[in-house]
C-alpha cells in the first residue's frame, strides 16, 4: 500500500490550503446554524400607525381598540403628521371623522413605503364590514360591536406546511444542503492536488519504471480518495451533532446522513474526471470554484429549488447536486422512500458514469503518449 500511504503524505504537504478551506466551511456552517430561523412558524406583521379620533363614539372607540390589537399605535399628538409619514416613523395615519357613526368611513394617509398600507386598509374595511353585516341582520350597533369583538378574539391555528410527519428544522436542512458545496470544493481540491503531484514529470518517470502496475497504482489512489471522502463526511457529521446537541438521531436524520455519504463518494469520481483534464494548479483552483459555485446556484444549494426557474432546474439536472438536494428537501418534508432510492440510484449512476469515462481517458492518454514516444 505504498501509493496509499504516499497519498496522505502529499495531503500533509498541502495541509495549510486544506485546513484553510475546512475552517472557512466550518465557520459558514456554524454561522448559518446559529442564525437560520425557522420559517415554518407564522408570525403576524404589525404596522406602525397613528389614529386621531374626532368622533369619540362607542363605535370609534371599539374601532381603535381593534386597530391597536392589529397594529402598533404610535402617539404623535401635537406633532407634524406629514413629517412623521415622510420619515416613515409611522406607515399610516388614520383620521376618524366626527360623522363616523353615520358615514362609516375613515381618512387614511400613507407614507412613501406603502407596503403596509394595503394591510391597514383591509383591516379597516374588514372591521367596518363585520359591523355592517350584524346591523343588516337586525342587531343594534351596540350588539354588533359586541359580537364583532368576540369574532376577532377567536384564535386560528395557522400552519405553513401540510406535512403530517415531523418536519426538520430549516437549519438542519440548510446544513446538509450546504454540504454539497463543501464536498464539491474540498474533494475536488484534494483529488486535483494529488493528481497534479503525480503528473509531475520526474515523479511520472519514476512511476513508469516502478514494478507496480498502473492498474494497481490507480486502485490505491482511488481507495485513498474514497478514504479521504469518508473522513471528510465523518468530520462534518461530528460537527453537525456538536452544533445540534439536543437533536435526536431520527430516521430522517439517518436518511440525510446516508444521502450525504453517497453524494460525497460520487463526488470522488467527478473530482477524478476533472483532475484528468487539468495540468495546472491555477486552472484547477478556478475550475473548482466555478464548478462548485455554479452548480450550487443551479441545483438549490444557495437558492431553494422551489423558486428556481424551469430553465435553471432543467440545467441543474445535469449535476449530481440536484438529486442530492432534492432528496434532502423531500426528507425534510414529505418523505417518500421510492423517490429517495431513485435519486440515490441516479447519484450512483453518475459515479459509475464518471468512472467509465475515467477509464476511457486513462487508456486514451496512455495510447496517446505511447504513440508520441
Amino acid at each position: 500500500m505504498t501509493v496509499f500511504k504516499n497519498y496522505f503524505k502529499i495531503i500533509r504537504g498541502h495541509t495549510k490550503a486544506i485546513a484553510l478551506y475546512t475552517i472557512i466551511f466550518m465557520s459558514l456552517l456554524i454561522f448559518s446554524n446559529s442564525t437560520t430561523s425557522n420559517t415554518n412558524v407564522y408570525k403576524k406583521e404589525k404596522a406602525k400607525i397613528y389614529i386621531e379620533d374626532l368622533s369619540k363614539s362607542d363605535l370609534s372607540k371599539s374601532f381603535m381598540t381593534y386597530m391597536e390589537n392589529e397594529n402598533k399605535i404610535v402617539d404623535l399628538k401635537g406633532k407634524n403628521i406629514d413629517d412623521n409619514l415622510f420619515y416613515e416613523i409611522v406607515t399610516a395615519y388614520i383620521k376618524i371623522p366626527k360623522n363616523f357613526d353615520k358615514e362609516r368611513k375613515v381618512e387614511i394617509k400613507k407614507s412613501q413605503n406603502s407596503k403596509y398600507y394595503q394591510y391597514v386598509k383591509e383591516s379597516t374595511n374588514l372591521y367596518l364590514d363585520q359591523i355592517s353585516t350584524y346591523e343588516k341582520a337586525g342587531f343594534t350597533t351596540k350588539d354588533a360591536i359586541k359580537n364583532t369583538k368576540k369574532d376577532f378574539q377567536k384564535k386560528v391555528k395557522i400552519s405553513l406546511r401540510k406535512d403530517k410527519g415531523p418536519v426538520l428544522s430549516e437549519s438542519t436542512l440548510f446544513f446538509f444542503n450546504f454540504l454539497s458545496y463543501v464536498f464539491l470544493s474540498q474533494i475536488i481540491l484534494v483529488v486535483s492536488l494529488v493528481s497534479l503531484t503525480y503528473k509531475n514529470k520526474n515523479i511520472k518517470q519514476r512511476n513508469l519504471i516502478s514494478p507496480m502496475t498502473k492498474t494497481k497504482m490507480n486502485f490505491q489512489i482511488l481507495l485513498a480518495n474514497i478514504s479521504f471522502a469518508i473522513f471528510s463526511w465523518i468530520l462534518y457529521m461530528l460537527a453537525f451533532f456538536i452544533l445540534n446537541r439536543k437533536i435526536d438521531l431520527t430516521s430522517r436524520i439517518m436518511y440525510l446522513m446516508i444521502n450525504s455519504l453517497i453524494f460525497a463518494l460520487s463526488t470522488v469520481c467527478l473530482a477524478l474526471f476533472i483532475s484528468k483534464l487539468i495540468n495546472n494548479s491555477n486552472i484547477m483552483m478556478a475550475v473548482m470554484n466555478i464548478f462548485s459555485l455554479g452548480s450550487s446556484f443551479l441545483t438549490g444549494v444557495f437558492v431553494p429549488q422551489e423558486i428556481l426557474s424551469k430553465n435553471a432546474l432543467l440545467l441543474g439536472k445535469i449535476f449530481p447536486s440536484f438529486y442530492y438536494v432534492a432528496n434532502n428537501n423531500m426528507i425534510a418534508n414529505n418523505f417518500t422512500k421510492e423517490i429517495f432510492l431513485k435519486n440515490i440510484f441516479i447519484l450512483v449512476g453518475f459515479a459509475i458514469g464518471f468512472s467509465i469515462i475515467n477509464l476511457i481517458l486513462d487508456k486514451f492518454l496512455f495510447f496517446n503518449k505511447s504513440s508520441n514516444n
